[in-house]
């Protein structure tokens, strides 16, 4: 053979194998597979795990975003907004929108507050969802309300409690899912999304919504607390109308539109309770207090229902009943297009009060004296219109219980002439201004014979002269001035009865009649006064 051809062969030569070799090579092979396997099941729980991890903190960050902008705002709106966005952004869902509770928990409301990736393609659906009403069970938002857990829906438009199901489909929406957010143990609102894939839940997702919810109530009880306690400052805490610091915003309000456009008028009333005082210190004021109550409550009633009858012959005015002290409220009537309305309403009032109010047992009719004042180029403010309505309502009440007056020039002209008088009368009483005229009285059978005086009263007044009782006697009573003037009058007539009695020694001594005012008769210790000064 030659070297060629030896060569060949050894190529071709494979040493024999035994069968024990074989077998450790497959088991090699095997083992190998193994661990190959498992290194890739390892790799993959660890990828896993690690997805798992990264999805956590990112839900994490979500949540941790949420709640630094509740923390940030005092206002329920704002935090939904960011919860709504934040959410549909992370989680890449096409829709979401915020509800809240409504109705003492038995419906919830839209409140505008929502996100959609794509505005333009999801208008529809916005439109339908923004600002609509869900009563306890019905579509999504009122499942919440019902079972108080999230709920998931994996085809929206085959449900059939989803009474949007056709726009849904319209907007290519096919899968949802809603959470509540809690305020302890009650739903304060609701949170729901929709995508257009399967949403599938999970224990970390239900975890972060729950948390998500209870930072979003935290919120609703701090915003419940400010508008409270904004309510409290606004509103009589005894009646809960609006007291006179919202009164005087809203009509400030009013006077500044009425200006601007000068379409229509405004009106203020000052309601008075007739009486009042004296039932309050007769029952007590637990009493008076029930009675203010009630009061409030059936003029809030009647101005309600005459608001709305005018509403629906087309009258557009609006009004504000507010309880500004004691036993004195006040009602603004805006947007006036028919001063008549105005007259009406004041006349409703008075009818509203004409049943009796039932008090400890006792049947208690209070009525009210009404001033009205209508706005007018005249005045500067509304403190003016008031001043004028107060004024009107004085005299108002001088013409009897249950009576309205509405303010003129001439009013205000008697009124200002009036408070003048009250003004000079006190300085006339400091500087002794007032003189008695002594009228004789005559015995019938002897003309010429005098049996005594009667003390007229007149005022020197330094401008104007010499002025009868006629002219400010009125004034006098009103203003409760006249317990001062009748006491002078009581001790200066005595004292010149006392001096005539001195120069006739005694003979034939002529007596001196007085006018007593009513008001003078009130005061206990009047008896006690009129014996001091005889004495």
């Amino acid at each position: 053979m030659s070297p060629g051809g030896a060569l060949a062969s050894l190529k071709h030569f494979a040493p024999p194998v035994s069968e024990d070799l074989e077998a450790r090579l497959a088991r090699a092979e095997r083992r190998v597979a193994r661990e190959r396997a498992a290194r890739m099941e390892a790799e993959a729980i660890a990828e896993q795990g690690l997805r798992r991890l990264y999805e956590s903190q990112q839900r994490l960050l979500l949540l941790q975003r949420i709640t630094d902008g509740a923390n940030q705002t005092t206002e329920i709106e704002a935090a939904l907004r960011i919860a709504v966005t934040e959410i549909c952004r992370h989680m890449d869902w096409a829709f979401g929108n915020a509800l809240l509770a409504s109705d003492q928990g038995q419906a919830v409301v839209g409140c505008d507050i929502w996100y959609a990736a794509d505005p333009d393609t999801m208008f529809p659906f916005v439109e339908a969802s923004r600002r609509t009403r869900f009563e306890k069970g019905v579509g999504l938002p009122g499942r919440i309300l019902a079972d108080v857990r999230p709920h998931w829906i994996d085809d929206v438009t085959a449900d059939a409690n989803f009474p949007r199901l056709n726009v849904a489909a319209h907007c290519g929406l096919a899968a949802a899912c809603a959470f509540p957010v809690m305020v302890g143990d009650e739903v304060a609102g609701v949170l729901e999304f929709f995508a257009r894939r399967l949403i599938v839940p999970d224990d970390d997702l239900l975890g972060i919504m729950g948390q998500i919810g209870t930072q979003l109530g935290r919120v609703i009880e701090r915003d419940r607390a400010r508008r409270g306690l904004i309510h409290d400052a606004l509103h009589d805490a005894m009646t809960r109308l609006p007291n006179r610091t919202l009164f005087m915003e809203r009509a400030d309000d009013a006077f500044s539109r009425m200006k601007e456009h000068r379409k229509a008028c405004m009106a203020v009333m000052v309601v008075d309770l007739d009486g009042f005082k004296a039932i309050n210190d007769a029952l007590g004021h637990q009493a008076g207090d029930a009675l203010l109550i009630d009061v409030a409550t059936r003029m809030q009633a009647c101005i309600a229902a005459a608001q709305e009858a005018a509403r629906e012959v087309g009258a557009c005015w609006r009004a504000t009943l507010a309880r500004v002290g004691g036993d004195e409220f006040n009602v603004l009537v805006d947007d006036v297009d028919d001063i008549a309305a105005v007259g009406q309403l004041a006349d409703t009032i008075h009818r509203c009060l004409a049943a009796p109010s039932v008090l400890a047992g006792n049947h208690i009719r209070c009525q009210a004296s009404v001033g009205i004042a209508f706005s007018n180029a005249a005045y500067a403010d509304v403190e003016q219109m008031l001043r004028d309505a107060d004024l009107a309502m004085y005299r108002a009440k001088s013409h009897g219980r249950g009576q309205s007056v509405t303010f003129t020039d001439q009013l205000g002209t008697e009124v200002r002439q009036r408070t003048q008088i009250e003004q000079e009368l006190r300085q006339a009483i400091v500087e002794r201004q007032f003189v008695l005229h002594y009228q004789p009285i005559v015995f019938m059978d002897d003309p010429d014979g005098i049996c005594g005086f009667e003390a007229l009263i007149r005022w020197n007044h330094p401008v104007r002269g010499l002025l009868s009782p006629a002219e400010f006697i009125d004034v006098a009573e009103e203003s409760g001035l006249i317990l001062f003037i009748g006491d002078w009058v009581l001790r200066e007539a005595c004292a010149q009865a006392a001096a005539w009695h001195w120069r006739t020694g005694g003979e034939r001594l002529p007596f001196v009649s007085i006018n007593i005012s009513p008001q003078q008769f009130l005061p206990p210790e009047f008896v006690g006064r009129v014996h001091a000064v005889l004495m």
